[in-house]
């Protein structure tokens, strides 16, 4: 018999210490993470589930309301969401899929959108949860194209292709180029509004958000950045999103040195902060045009770059269905 509780502050230490035991478990999933949000704000309803009052599984999520019908998404204050089981036992996903369910009912919410963890951020990766929702009718809403990095081999330059290899070793390698930590924010956001400018969009984060991110996580949440001469000239933002996986979720470059492929040599010094670390996969995110008419359309030069740099495609998918 499977029990649902909805969340609230006084569970935080429970929640987070389920994720950090858990197999899925990420930076986003924790409380902690998803309470950063400075200008967003979001009607959170996330949710335990218990057997036999032993604590297996959790969903971070948020309520949005359209036209006074309720909708339970995955939480919009991360990436990815989606159930975080104890363990993946195939009945025990059945079970708890079906009282999420009756749950939903009972408190007249008429659909769900969830954003599964992808399953490469797991040591023993597996998708039998993906199984389960689209046996019980969950159509793929959403598919977008993510693109990894396995972290197998501890050159990191052995991860480019030959012409890149031939560029990193002809201008970066032994060069007059420095990569260290960021201490003035400030700076690299300058930079990065620079580059959302161009395709008219702006960060995912706020300056001040950034600045919270990185007093929470001053270990998993790292600002680094190229300088030249003393100068920053460009900056990533990478996060440690469990021992396993990081994600770099900004690579930001000085328009003034666009053409010098630095948003290249700082994904081979995200390689080598990865192994520095044991990290085994490193996630260069999703490939799309959001300002299209259909903001799903890939974008075909980013998908290049990444697959340039030794990363692999990987389909990320979102699942939807109608419970009233």
């Amino acid at each position: 018999m499977i029990s649902i509780k909805k969340y609230n502050d006084k569970l935080q230490y429970d929640w987070d210490d389920f994720i950090k035991k858990s197999k899925y478990g990420t930076i986003f999933h924790n409380q902690k993470f998803l309470s950063y949000h400075i200008e967003k704000q979001f009607d959170d309803f996330s949710l335990f589930f218990y057997k036999n009052k032993i604590l297996v599984a959790v969903f971070p999520a948020a309520i949005v309301c359209s036209n006074n019908n309720k909708q339970l998404i995955s939480h919009p204050g991360a990436s990815f969401g989606g159930f975080v089981c104890k363990k993946n036992d195939f009945t025990l996903c059945f079970d708890i899929i079906n009282a999420f369910e009756k749950y939903c009912k009972k408190n007249k919410i008429v659909s769900c959108k969830i954003i599964p963890t992808p399953s490469y951020y797991a040591t023993n990766c597996d998708t039998l949860l993906d199984y389960v929702l689209t046996a019980k009718k969950y159509y793929t809403s959403e598919r977008y194209i993510s693109h990894i990095i396995y972290l197998n081999d501890n050159n990191p330059i052995s991860y480019f292709n030959s012409r890149k290899k031939r560029y990193m070793k002809n201008k970066f390698i032994n060069g007059s180029l420095c990569f260290q930590k960021i201490d003035n924010v400030d700076s690299f956001y300058s930079i990065l509004l620079e580059n959302k400018k161009k395709f008219n969009a702006l960060p995912t984060h706020s300056l001040e958000e950034i600045k919270k991110l990185l007093r929470l996580y001053p270990k998993e949440c790292n600002l680094l950045g190229t300088f030249k001469m003393g100068k920053l000239i460009g900056g990533v933002f990478v996060l440690q999103t469990s021992t396993n996986s990081a994600l770099l979720f900004y690579n930001a470059v000085n328009n003034n040195n666009e053409k010098n492929h630095i948003g290249l040599f700082q994904v081979y010094e995200c390689i080598k902060w990865c192994l520095n670390k044991k990290i085994q996969v490193l996630d260069l995110g999703v490939s799309h045009l959001p300002s299209n008419k259909n903001p799903l359309d890939p974008k075909i030069s980013l998908i290049k770059f990444k697959e340039q740099c030794g990363a692999v495609g990987v389909m990320r998918s979102v699942f939807t269905k109608n419970i009233i």
